[in-house]
């Protein structure tokens, strides 16, 4: 069955227009709405979504140095979230140097027991990635195109996208590969009954 993912909160520090740490709730709550003026940071909490789950932008030509706050030295995001109930926290962190380039900094995920301690934890980003990725159900272009869905991306998945990527993306989406395994031992427990006679 597919996860009952619920978001609980967001922290955002030094991403775009948040310049200094930010908590976003969103526990409680089965609706809600960002809204805001041009400018007021809504695609920003977007962004930050997105770099904290998958360690990437929205946009994939687009380089995780334009996250960075231009006054910011560090950007950090921590997301909690619940899947069937068990809570999780990911949080990925940038550093601008002296000279003003900006390095991937530390990556975590950590499975937090109901007192908040705890129970497993991962800081290797690839395991992180992985793991993501199995919790949720969805790979980072799935997400993009089904949870996010950038400005203009749409018609990707709809016109664009080569057939074989936009069924890999709907068969995320939608399991599609629970069906194909459910008809495959359809196939055999019918094929285990012998041949089948009818009568009128």
């Amino acid at each position: 069955p597919r996860p009952d993912v619920r978001p609980v909160s967001i922290t955002i520090e030094g991403l775009r227009s948040f310049r200094s740490p930010k908590t976003i709730d969103f526990s409680g709550r089965d609706y809600f709405a960002v809204i805001g003026d041009t400018g007021a940071g809504k695609s920003s909490i977007l962004e930050a979504l997105t770099f904290a789950l998958y360690g990437r932008t929205t946009f994939s030509g687009r380089g995780l140095q334009e996250l960075v706050n231009a006054s910011a030295t560090r950007l950090r995001v921590a997301f909690t979230f619940e899947v069937n109930g068990d809570r999780w926290e990911v949080a990925r962190t940038m550093r601008r140097d002296g000279k003003g380039s900006v390095q991937t900094g530390q990556t975590s995920l950590r499975h937090l027991g109901d007192d908040g301690v705890p129970i497993e934890s991962h800081a290797q980003t690839r395991i992180v990635n992985e793991k993501v990725e199995s919790l949720l159900g969805l790979d980072a272009e799935a997400f993009l195109r089904t949870v996010v869905l950038p400005q203009g991306q749409f018609s990707r998945l709809l016109v664009e996208d080569k057939a074989g990527e936009r069924a890999n993306v709907l068969r995320q989406i939608w399991r599609t590969d629970e069906l194909t395994e459910a008809g495959r031992h359809a196939d055999l427990a019918f094929a285990a009954l012998g041949p089948v006679s009818y009568t009128h």
